[in-house]
């Protein structure tokens, strides 16, 4: 996992290079406001913006197994 500034200065946590296990991976900054989440390998496209609540429970789900890709 890395961390880079975004252009304002947030943190931007993500993958190494290659990704997670050499495949696709996305970035986030988290702020007061919003998660703000974008394609790792499209730094400068558009991504959402998600509510702290549900950024949290969105996390919550995946570190606890509740939330599998298909």
């Amino acid at each position: 996992m890395t961390s880079v500034p975004a252009a304002d200065g947030t943190p931007v946590r993500g993958c190494g290079p290659g990704g997670s296990r050499g495949d696709s991976c996305v970035e986030v900054a988290a702020r007061a406001d919003a998660a703000h989440v974008r394609d790792s390998e499209v730094a400068a496209g558009p991504g959402p913006a998600v509510a702290p609540g549900a950024w949290t429970l969105f996390l919550t789900g995946v570190t606890s197994g509740r939330a599998r890709g298909g």
